[in-house]
């Protein structure tokens, strides 16, 4: 495992999230760096509402830099266009960079 890559056993959520991806209207997240699941089956967790739900991760692509974003790649992450999506990066990663290596996890909810 080189120096960006981190493994992970939960996925972390901010709350507004929470009601996009129980829609289905969420079904990915674009997260900085490369990320290595311990499993494919993962916890979805939204700490501030003390929620968490149960997935599967479905694909992981560690294709993509903040540069080749596509359309498709943000309405799977549930925004409706390329601009809306970098904005929320920068928001939650600060110090992103254009060339940053991005790991794009797709998952479907468990339905109780």
């Amino acid at each position: 495992m080189n120096k960006t890559e981190r493994k992970i056993k939960h996925l972390y959520f901010h709350e507004n999230y929470y009601e996009k991806i129980l829609e289905g209207n969420k079904i990915s997240t674009v997260r900085k760096g490369v990320l290595i699941p311990d499993s494919l089956n993962i916890t979805l967790i939204f700490n501030k509402i003390n929620e968490k739900l149960d997935a599967k991760i479905l694909r992981l692509d560690y294709t993509y830099t903040l540069n080749t974003l596509t359309e498709q790649v943000a309405k799977k992450d549930g925004f409706n266009s390329i601009q809306e999506l970098k904005d929320a990066l920068h928001k939650h990663y600060p110090n992103m960079n254009s060339e940053q290596h991005l790991t794009i996890i797709e998952f479907k909810v468990y339905k109780s």
